[in-house]
């Protein structure tokens, strides 16, 4: 089996305020300038839970991220207790997303940024889609968490769009290449201007 673990991350949050609402029961690292990322051996729902709990203790946007056996990924932003938004895989690998607008707006990113957004949850290369996400927003996601409690290894991350459009360049290869409508109708350059979403 592979990797399975739950995450999350404060946005713009105070590292101290994290720590006592705790009460240093996990493990708290300041990631980035932006970011507090919360990690622990949590089992089943746990890390939810406690995501959605701080939510409410403290009036920043929390990050869910949930890993599962290599295969399936999900995430839910919080604020005030509340589900934001939320998108995750299904066990046949399609992406089921809720309210994706309200990453780019709460996350402080473009509102242009929403296409990149639903075109990187439509990889199919899951290392390539956690990648990705981490770029877009900044933080790591794909965290060893006895690692990190054992060495204490930065997860610091900047956004960047240089995997993104790499990434983009090889989407629009491979359809330019198969389809003659999408060759004849997209050009590179929109390709990339556009952030399109292919799915």
């Amino acid at each position: 089996m592979g990797m399975t673990f739950g995450i999350f991350h404060v946005y713009k949050g105070h590292i101290d305020q994290v720590n006592a609402a705790f009460e240093g029961k996990h493990i708290v690292v300041q990631a980035s300038a932006e970011w507090i990322t919360v990690a622990d051996e949590f089992e089943g729902d746990e890390s939810i839970k406690a995501a959605r709990s701080l939510s409410k203790q403290i009036p920043k946007p929390v990050l869910h991220f949930f890993y599962f056996d290599d295969d399936i990924i999900s995430m839910e932003l919080f604020q005030n207790g509340k589900t934001m938004a939320a998108c995750g895989m299904d066990y046949s690998g399609q992406m089921q997303m809720r309210k994706i607008g309200m990453f780019v707006s709460l996350l402080d990113l473009e509102a242009s940024q929403e296409k990149r957004l639903r075109t990187i949850l439509h990889c199919e290369n899951l290392d390539l889609k956690v990648a990705l996400l981490e770029e877009l927003f900044g933080v790591t996601l794909y965290i060893d968490v006895e690692q990190l409690r054992e060495e204490g290894i930065s997860c610091a991350k900047g956004r960047d769009d240089k995997k993104y459009l790499e990434y983009i360049d090889s989407v629009y290869t491979s359809y330019a290449t198969t389809s003659n409508h999408m060759k004849m109708h997209l050009t590179y350059r929109e390709a990339r201007k556009e952030s399109v979403c292919f799915a």
